[in-house]
């Protein structure tokens, strides 16, 4: 019934969106649909610029630092900047320019941030911004791209201000992000589409670990100053990769691939 209401009313996702930015809302991440428990993965050596080196990461783990992720919808304003400290910090370590939140409060409310915890630590995050009519971010390189496909009736979300904490388990806290951002995107919502805005040397991990494929030509992404490639996952054909390995989320996707 949710994924009904989600696919066809105009309005679900400005009251969820609403509801998300409200005092109210601190209640939500107790939820379980809200208060995602990842199934863990496995990826290839990529190393995009918001994660740690695979290898301390792998060291980490074989020490028994590894711990359970879980991840949530940021509330609060001190989420927020625990969300943001963690973009800074991954994306200057990069050498990239800030990605800031939407100073405007148009773009503020049709974002959402996850953060992912493994206990009291946040070790990861991701931002969700969702299509109401006025433009994503990445309308402001990929327009014609972006058209091309609302023009076929379908229903886009991004996916931006990706960090993971050189501390974390990053197979976890990936997997953790994603899954709830399907849960959220794909099961509340009906998106149909996620594109996101990534360096061309990263379109390997992508393609291997979510099914995302290139749609543009390498541009500048004057956000962070480097440049970039625009990416789109078709939610449907991942859908029908987990059905074909029984996964019943894309984390568990990735771990069946791996």
């Amino acid at each position: 019934m949710v994924e009904y209401v989600a696919a066809q009313s105009n309005w679900f996702v400005p009251q969820l969106i609403q509801l998300l930015h409200s005092p109210a809302a601190a209640l939500l991440p107790v939820l379980p649909v809200l208060s995602y428990m990842p199934s863990g993965s496995t990826f290839g050596d990529d190393d995009p610029p918001w994660a740690p080196l695979w290898s301390k990461v792998e060291a980490l783990a074989d020490r028994g630092a590894a711990r359970s992720v879980i991840s949530t919808i940021a509330i609060t304003e001190r989420e927020h900047r625990v969300s943001d400290a963690l973009v800074s910090d991954r994306y200057s370590w990069r050498g990239y320019g800030a990605t800031p939140r939407g100073a405007d409060n148009a773009v503020r409310q049709r974002e959402v941030t996850l953060l992912a915890w493994s206990e009291e630590d946040a070790v990861g995050t991701m931002t969700m911004g969702f299509d109401n009519g006025c433009g994503l971010l990445v309308d402001e390189t990929y327009a014609d791209e972006l058209d091309a496909i609302r023009a076929k009736g379908r229903t886009v979300c991004e996916f931006t201000r990706f960090a993971v904490s050189a501390a974390a388990d990053s197979k976890s806290t990936i997997s953790g992000l994603f899954d709830l951002s399907y849960v959220l995107g794909r099961k509340m919502l009906g998106v149909t589409d996620v594109v996101v805005e990534v360096n061309p040397r990263h379109v390997g991990f992508y393609r291997r670990a979510f099914g995302f494929q290139p749609i543009s030509d390498v541009r500048t992404c004057e956000r962070v100053n480097a440049p970039a490639v625009l990416l789109r996952l078709d939610v449907s054909r991942l859908e029908g990769r987990m059905r074909d390995v029984g996964a019943m989320t894309p984390g568990q996707l990735t771990l069946a691939r791996g």
